[in-house]
């Protein structure tokens, strides 16, 4: 199995994860967005997801996915998978250098 069947087998957890918790939720494939996952609920703020398993994820890269969210209105929301689950971080700031990502843990409902 390549690293980009891996990637793509964990954002389509991903998308499923939050299907269960009532989203409509879609994978952006093939590169087409700086986010993974699109996200929709009635009554709550879209969420767009950038699924790293390693939760690492460069500083342009980083500012590209947090620009895309905020000029659509949508929460900027890292999955990670730290071991069994998903776990949800909400990217807080512009990332300026490698190293200390600013984002928090959330609960996605």
């Amino acid at each position: 199995m390549t690293r980009y069947d891996n990637g793509a087998r964990f954002e389509r957890e991903t998308a499923e994860d939050l299907r269960k918790r009532g989203y409509v939720a879609e994978r952006i494939a093939g590169s087409h967005s700086p986010a993974d996952v699109h996200a929709l609920k009635s009554g709550v703020q879209p969420i767009f997801v950038q699924c790293k398993k390693s939760g690492v994820l460069p500083p342009k890269e980083w500012n590209a996915f947090y620009d895309y969210c905020e000029k659509a209105g949508a929460r900027p929301i890292m999955a990670m998978k730290p071991g069994r689950g998903i776990a949800y971080f909400e990217l807080l700031e512009r990332k300026e250098k490698r190293g200390k990502q600013p984002m928090k843990g959330v609960v996605i409902e």
